[in-house]
């Protein structure tokens, strides 16, 4: 697992992106951002305020819906 430390929204959203992912602006309240797994049709919530735990918690859940390590170290280069 890479360095979480720095991860901003903006960051999560492009790594979202680039594994495929949809990153729903207009579904989240106020500044959150809903991120969905069209495969199986799971959902995060992705704040606007992306500090270290929280980024965590959203790695985590991704390797949850079967994301490998690689690939996700890979989208947030």
């Amino acid at each position: 697992m890479i360095s979480l430390t720095n991860m901003t929204q903006k960051k999560w959203v492009k790594a979202c992106r680039r594994l495929n992912l949809v990153v729903d602006k207009k579904k989240g309240k106020g500044s959150h951002y809903r991120i969905v797994n069209p495969a199986n049709n799971r959902t995060q919530t992705l704040p606007s305020d992306c500090h270290k735990f929280i980024s965590i918690e959203i790695y985590k859940s991704l390797l949850e819906w079967g994301i490998t390590e690689d690939e996700i170290d890979k989208a947030i280069k």
